[in-house]
C-alpha cells in the first residue's frame, strides 16, 4: 500500500479559496461599516423631538408639577411628606433642596433631605399650642442618593403627646432647606 502525497495543486487551491473568503469577509466588513449594515447597525429613534419645548408643553409641565405636590400628603401613620420652602437671598449664590419629615413621635423626628450632602447642620424646633419651644441640632448624614439628619437626641420626657409645630432647617455650604408643619406627636 502506498501513501499518496498531496499534490501542490490541492494545497494551492485551499490557499486561494481561503484568500478569496478572507477578501469577501473584509469587503463586506468595509461596506457594512460605511453603510451601517449588520454588525455595525446604528439605530436612531425617528420620533424623538429634540427641539425646545413649546409654550403649551411648558404650561402642561408646570401644571403637572404643581398638581403633584401636596404639602400635607400622608404617606403612612406617623409619616408625612412636605416640600421645602426656599429660604434664599436672591442675591446670594445659594441653592435649595427638598426637606421631608418622615417618621415622628415624641422621641424622634425623622428627616429626609433630597440631596447628597456630605456635611452640614440640621436644626429642629418644636413648639406646642401653649408656646413651649424646644430646639435641637444635629449633623447631616450622607446616604447613596439622599441625606438625613442624625438623631436629634430629643428629650421625650419634656415633649408631651399632642399637636406641635415642627420646623426643620438644614444648611450645608450654600445649600439650604426648610420645612415647617403641625404634627400630632404620639409616644412610640
Amino acid at each position: 500500500m502506498q501513501i499518496q502525497k498531496r499534490s501542490k495543486k490541492t494545497l494551492g487551491r485551499i490557499v486561494i479559496i481561503a484568500g478569496i473568503a478572507l477578501l469577501v469577509i473584509l469587503g463586506y466588513g468595509l461596506i457594512a461599516h460605511n453603510n451601517n449594515y449588520w454588525p455595525f447597525l446604528v439605530t436612531t429613534p425617528k420620533d424623538v423631538n429634540l427641539s425646545p419645548p413649546t409654550s403649551e408643553e411648558q404650561q402642561g409641565a408646570t401644571q403637572i408639577k404643581s398638581s403633584s405636590v401636596d404639602p400635607t400628603v400622608k404617606t403612612s401613620p406617623g409619616s408625612t411628606t412636605t416640600t421645602a420652602t426656599p429660604k434664599t437671598d436672591p442675591s446670594a449664590n445659594q441653592s435649595t433642596t427638598t426637606v421631608t419629615i418622615t417618621n415622628y413621635s415624641t422621641s424622634r423626628i425623622g428627616v429626609l433631605i433630597e440631596a447628597v450632602l456630605s456635611s452640614g447642620t440640621c436644626n429642629l424646633q418644636l413648639t406646642n399650642s401653649s408656646g413651649t419651644t424646644y430646639s435641637y441640632s444635629s449633623s447631616i448624614f450622607a446616604q447613596s442618593s439622599s441625606s438625613t439628619c442624625k438623631d436629634f437626641g430629643m428629650d421625650s420626657t419634656k415633649i408631651t403627646p399632642g399637636t406641635w409645630t415642627v420646623t426643620v432647617d438644614i444648611t450645608s455650604g450654600s445649600t439650604t432647606g426648610h420645612v415647617s408643619q403641625q404634627l400630632q406627636l404620639d409616644t412610640q
